[in-house]
């Protein structure tokens, strides 16, 4: 943006350069006026966009540069307008010297900008005070003094119209910003449950996803674990205590759970009492391990929503992802594994043995004679 800007401010030093050019072939200026004037514009605009494409702008406390940039433009346009033979001339590059305050806009606060119009319109009359004595015949005094009353007055309305221009971009920045904290919400409830405070469903498929495509091109053939983690008997829990009771056992169950995964894994609330743990690739003993350990804190857990005594215990049940397959089977034989640690009396974590084959699809354990 800064570079844009710069080379829109380099094309204006261009047209400027060449009107003088043209009052130089019309004779209204000399040539060894002239070319100082190309000199000082070609080495200022340069010296700009050497400092931006090498980054060293970003030392100065304005990386734009701007007051610089408008500056040298004002005491270039001065020069020239000094050294014109005609006073009808000098209406033109008193009308481009405008062009720097539009520039001043981007960055200049009120203030400022009210400050530099009275800069401008204090160097037109130090141009006109020093021609009075120096070359008194090419002032008008009578019309300079309007176009002098004009050009403050012109000058002030840029600098309130732009206050205004700069007012309502910050207000449209500001409006940017909380649009932008406020889709992070909505990305935040879309992919968060409401309740745990963890990934949901839609969430853990996205996840899974990422897990699947980094498997499959990971040369190492290495794979990640899918855990299906159920919290036993929570129906009980519900009828026993309430509702009310069941939501902190999931929501201190899911906090520490989340507080005990590694690095690269990962947890999700997947729906009712049931989470989805996505481990880390390595070998089945370190699955197993991760598994066993998360089973261990979740028994050692005390939830404290009024009932000091309570506990739970959750079972887990996990499969190797092999990459290329779909990851509905990849769930299926999670799904089997933790049909089977039910089977066995729950409070147990157990790992799929068919990992390297087709998944035999079991009945809903939701709808089989085993409670959870």
């Amino acid at each position: 943006m800064r570079l844009q800007r710069t080379l829109l401010g380099s094309l204006t030093y261009v047209f400027t350069a060449l009107v003088a050019v043209g009052f130089e072939v019309m004779g209204v200026i000399e040539t060894s006026t002239l070319i100082p004037y190309i000199i000082v514009i070609l080495g200022v605009n340069a010296t700009v966009l050497w400092l931006l494409l090498s980054g060293r702008n970003l030392r100065l406390r304005d990386p734009s540069m701007t007051a610089p940039q408008v500056l040298t433009g004002l005491a270039c346009n001065a020069y020239i307008m000094f050294h014109l033979q005609d006073p009808q001339a000098r209406m033109a590059f008193l009308l481009l010297s405008t062009m720097a305050l539009m520039f001043a806009l981007f960055i200049f606060q009120l203030r400022q900008v009210l400050m530099l119009a009275l800069l401008m319109v204090g160097m037109y009359l130090t141009i006109l005070g020093t021609l009075l004595v120096t070359h008194p015949e090419r002032v008008h005094l009578p019309i300079e003094v309007v176009v002098v009353f004009a050009y403050t007055g012109v000058m002030g309305m840029i600098s309130l119209l732009g206050h205004e221009m700069t007012r309502l971009r910050q207000k449209l920045q500001e409006r940017n910003a909380q649009l932008e904290i406020t889709m992070r919400e909505l990305e935040q409830l879309v992919l968060h449950d409401t309740l745990t405070q963890l990934p949901n469903r839609r969430a853990i498929m996205q996840e899974l996803t990422h897990k699947m495509e980094t498997a499959l091109h990971d040369s190492s053939g290495e794979s990640f674990y899918v855990f299906l983690l159920d919290i036993d008997h929570f129906k009980t829990v519900n009828d026993t205590y309430g509702h009310n009771c069941g939501d902190e056992v999931l929501r201190t169950l899911g906090q520490e759970v989340a507080r005990s995964l590694r690095h690269g894994d990962f947890v999700g609330r997947y729906g009712g009492e049931e989470f989805l743990l996505a481990f880390a690739p390595g070998s089945s003993e370190a699955a197993r391990q991760a598994a066993e350990r998360i089973r261990a804190r979740v028994a050692g857990l005390q939830v404290s929503n009024g009932k000091p005594a309570l506990r739970v215990t959750a079972s887990l049940g996990g499969s190797r992802y092999i990459p290329g397959e779909a990851i509905e089977d990849t769930l299926e034989r999670a799904d089997q594994a933790l049909y089977t640690a039910k089977r066995q009396g729950r409070n147990r974590s157990v790992l799929c043995k068919q990992s390297a084959a087709p998944a035999v699809r079991y009945p809903d354990r939701r709808r089989s004679k085993v409670p959870h």
